[in-house]
């Protein structure tokens, strides 16, 4: 039987996963879950994850090698990373400007709630907006904060249909939106274009950080930090 198209309502990235890990899947290993249930085209819900079961411990295992093989050859900043609880993840880094072009490309309450986050625990929006474009090549800086001015306009019921440890307030998340486009619109407007599509390490801490257009990034410790398929690992800590 021939593959079927995919069809909405899975969203892009998770047509793009699929694509991905097709190629790895059998009888034995399969879809199934809410993103199957929901892959009709006159479904109602956009399912939140991809669920994979497998019929024996030994498909298990050997999806899992086979998976992560295939996931080594994406693109990204970082390596994947193992989380303090066990399992592997991406980079927070590298999360965050998923989470940004997915942004850019759809107006999800879910994805503006988790961009402000990542602007105040991550790195500012003007960093994720400047590297993202080494992820995306067709994207300039310019033109994802265009598409971002386009976002962020969740009513209260929006945002109060999320599950969210903290209740937000969306008159006080617009203003901080605001903030942080206008922000990001002076950062990418001051960084030289050989820079363009990079994050920058500061190998002292061991963190990536947004750059001051004060001084030098020499003066500020500061590398530039390119991704590759796979991910690069940043220079280690010396000392």
């Amino acid at each position: 039987m021939a593959a079927r198209e995919i069809s909405v309502p899975l969203t892009p990235f998770q047509e793009e996963v699929l694509r991905l890990l097709a190629r790895n899947r059998s009888p034995e290993s399969y879809l199934a879950g809410g993103a199957a249930l929901h892959s009709a085209p006159n479904s109602i819900r956009y399912s939140q994850d991809l669920d994979f079961f497998h019929d024996s411990e030994r498909r298990v295992a050997e999806a899992f090698e086979s998976d992560r093989s295939l996931h080594d050859t994406a693109w990204r900043f970082v390596p994947v990373v193992r989380d303090p609880g066990g399992w592997f993840r991406l980079h927070d880094v590298d999360l965050a400007i998923n989470k940004l072009l997915a942004l850019a490309g759809r107006d999800e309450p879910r994805d503006y709630v988790d961009i402000l986050d990542a602007h105040d625990r991550i790195l500012p929006l003007g960093a994720l907006v400047w590297a993202a474009t080494g992820k995306d090549p067709g994207l300039s800086p310019h033109g994802i904060l265009e598409l971002l001015k386009r976002r962020g306009r969740p009513r209260q019921e929006d945002l109060d249909r999320l599950r969210l440890a903290t209740p937000l307030d969306a008159s006080r998340c617009k203003e901080r939106w605001l903030r942080a486009l206008e922000e990001a619109e002076a950062f990418v407007s001051r960084r030289p274009a050989a820079e363009l599509g990079c994050l920058h390490f500061h190998a002292a801490s061991g963190e990536f950080r947004a750059p001051s257009a004060a001084m030098s990034l020499e003066e500020q410790g500061l590398l530039p930090h390119f991704g590759a398929p796979g991910g690069v690992l940043p220079l280690a800590v010396e000392g």
